[in-house]
Formats: structure tokens, sequence, C-alpha cells
């Protein structure tokens, strides 16, 4: 993992983002923009909370570190995503 002032994330990509460099307890996120310093994500899903999806996060503070998310988290965080999207009760 590498800080993320340091990394030139991507519209559109899905990351992995810690509070740490080891990378323990990611959490995901597909970015949409900087706020000042601060990441703005646009889908925002936790690992340890697998069907918990939020819509515009901004990333706490507390996550320094960032990477790009692997084939198979972006799989797991489609299908969260997916899965968070079909089970909506709000849609109109």
């Amino acid at each position: 993992m590498d800080r993320i002032q340091a990394c030139k994330l991507v519209v559109g990509e899905v990351y992995a983002f810690s509070v740490s460099l080891g990378g323990c307890n990611p959490v995901y996120g597909i970015f949409d923009r900087l706020c000042g310093d601060r990441v703005v994500l646009e889908v925002f899903s936790s690992a340890s909370e697998e069907t918990s999806v939020s819509y515009g996060v901004l990333l706490p503070d507390s996550y320094l570190f960032v990477r790009p998310a692997t084939s198979s988290e972006i799989r797991d965080f489609c299908f969260n995503y997916g899965f968070d999207c079909g089970m909506r009760t709000d849609k109109k």
C-alpha cells in the first residue's frame, strides 16, 4: 500500500483503503474525486460488513493508505454493490 497523497487515483476505479501500511481490514470504494485533500468515494463498502454499501462517502481521515483492488476484491465489491442495488426499497 502507498500513502494516498502519493498516488494518482483514477475516477471510476475500485481501490482498497486502509488505516495501516500493512492493509489490514481494508475498505473498498469507487474513487469519485478529491475534495481538498480528502477522498470522496462514489460507492463505499466495508469488507467486515459485506452487505453494507454507502454512497457519496467522504473517506475518514484515519484511512491514509491505498492500493488498487485485486480482481477478486473487485468481484466481491461488485457483487455487494449489485446486491444492495437489488435490495434497495427506495427505488423510484
